[in-house]
C-alpha cells in the first residue's frame, strides 16, 4: 500500500493593518500579530479608521479580511451646571 505524505500544517500568522484614508492605503500595525486586535486609548483622531487582518498559512498562502470601521462617539459633557434657586417651603424646585 502506498504511503501518503503531507506537509506539516503551520500555525496561521496574523498581521493587522490600519487605513486612515477610507481604505486607500494600508499600513501594518507594529506588534499586532494575534488573532484579535485591541486598540487601547482610543482617541477622537482615530474616528473613521479602518482595520483588517492578513492571515498567512500554507493553504491558501494569504487571505485578507474585509475592513472594520471604527466610529468614535463623543463623551457626554456638561456645558452649564444647574443654577442656585431659592423657593418658599412647600413650593417646587426645578433644576436642569
Amino acid at each position: 500500500m502506498p504511503k501518503a505524505y503531507f506537509a506539516a500544517e503551520s500555525s496561521p500568522q496574523y498581521q493587522w493593518q490600519v487605513s486612515t484614508n477610507a481604505g486607500g492605503t494600508w499600513s501594518n500595525i507594529a506588534n499586532a500579530s494575534n488573532a484579535s486586535l485591541t486598540t487601547p486609548n482610543v482617541t477622537a483622531a482615530m474616528n473613521g479608521n479602518q482595520y483588517r487582518v492578513v492571515v498567512n498559512n500554507s493553504c491558501p498562502s494569504s487571505i485578507t479580511s474585509s475592513a472594520a470601521l471604527l466610529s468614535i462617539t463623543n463623551a457626554a459633557a456638561i456645558s452649564t451646571g444647574p443654577a442656585n434657586i431659592t423657593v418658599c417651603e412647600g413650593s417646587s424646585a426645578s433644576f436642569t
